[in-house]
C-alpha cells in the first residue's frame, strides 16, 4: 500500500512501508495522520483533484533554439 503527504493538493512525499510493516508501525500517530492511501502510480507533484482522482504534472517543454 502506497501513502502520500498533501499540501494544497499536491502530492509532496510519498512513502511505502517496508515490506512486513504497516505505517503505523514505521511512524508516530502524528506523522502517520498527515499521509493518505494512494495509487500506486501517484508520485511527489502529482495533484489531487476534487473527485479523489491524481493527475501527474505537465512535463514543460523547453524551446529549442535555432542555429
Amino acid at each position: 500500500m502506497k501513502y502520500a503527504k498533501i499540501i494544497n493538493d499536491e502530492v509532496t512525499d510519498t512513502f511505502v512501508p517496508q515490506q512486513g510493516f504497516t505505517i503505523e508501525e514505521s511512524f508516530t500517530p502524528e506523522v502517520v495522520a498527515m499521509y493518505v492511501i494512494v495509487p500506486d502510480e501517484v508520485e511527489a507533484g502529482w495533484k489531487r483533484h476534487q473527485d479523489g482522482t491524481f493527475s501527474a504534472p505537465i512535463p514543460a517543454t523547453i524551446p529549442v533554439a535555432e542555429v
